[in-house]
């Protein structure tokens, strides 16, 4: 009975569009840039999401697919959405690199693997920029903040 009444009390306020209620299977993450695309795949810029408070710089709070990261040192990629280990290749901790391109590995793989099921042209653009991009070109992009 308690579920049931949660249920309605989402489905209520999802209905009436309050900011802070996120779909199921979604979740709200801090994301600091968007990677924008031409429709062949092509990088087409880096996109700061970065917003000031003040002096600070902050990420900003969005919706994306999936949950948070598990805890943990496996690799975990995140469908549409991860940090630039995960989706570049690219950490400026000459420590991180090599982790850094197994991380994107295997986000390029789970992504991949993905691409016949969503069949649709802005996912395969996606694959696309992803079977094409190589580690060392996010140090030529100072927008990044790497």
């Amino acid at each position: 009975m308690i579920l049931q009444r949660l249920a309605e009390h989402y489905d209520r306020m999802a209905a009436e569009g309050q900011r802070e209620i996120v779909p199921p299977g979604y979740s709200r993450q801090k994301i600091s840039f968007c990677i924008v695309l031409n429709p062949d795949g092509s990088l087409n810029q880096f996109e700061s999401l970065l917003e000031h408070e003040g002096r600070v710089k902050r990420a900003r709070p969005m919706i994306v697919p999936g949950q948070g990261k598990p805890s943990g040192q496996g690799l975990n990629p995140c469908l549409l959405w991860d940090n630039s280990e995960y989706l570049l290749g690219y950490t400026n901790d000459l420590e991180r690199s090599e982790r850094a391109q197994r991380t994107f590995d295997a986000s390029r793989a789970m992504h991949l693997a993905l691409e016949a099921k969503i069949s649709h042209p802005s996912y395969t653009a996606v694959c696309s920029f992803l079977r094409n991009w190589s580690f060392d070109k996010a140090a030529e992009h100072p927008e990044l903040g790497l």
